[in-house]
């Protein structure tokens, strides 16, 4: 698989997220890629997708990452993103408190 919009991560679903590879993103998670991959600065998938307004994308990582029974949420921090997303993460981090 090769995805190209400029950017280079240290995953591959980072860099499919941040392009806005949804079905890339799909096949990734299908395969259980890494959820909380990092990039240098701390970033996970959550947080460009979040961050970039990527309402279905943060769906399929929350998803996924309650499949797999992690904390996608942790430290997406909800000033810098869309109003929407912000609902989406207070949402997904309440509902694994409730685990």
């Amino acid at each position: 698989m090769y995805i190209s919009c400029g950017i280079v991560h240290p995953c591959v679903i980072l860099q499919a997220v941040e392009c806005n590879e949804v079905e890339c993103v799909e096949l990734l998670l299908g395969a259980r890629a890494n959820v909380t991959c990092k990039d240098k600065a701390g970033y996970t998938c959550l947080h460009y997708a979040a961050h970039d307004g990527l309402h279905d994308v943060m769906e399929m990582l929350i998803a996924a990452g309650r499949q797999q029974q992690l904390d996608v949420t942790n430290n997406v921090s909800l000033q810098y993103t869309f109003p929407r997303c912000r609902t989406m993460l207070l949402r997904a981090a309440a509902s694994l408190m409730s685990l």
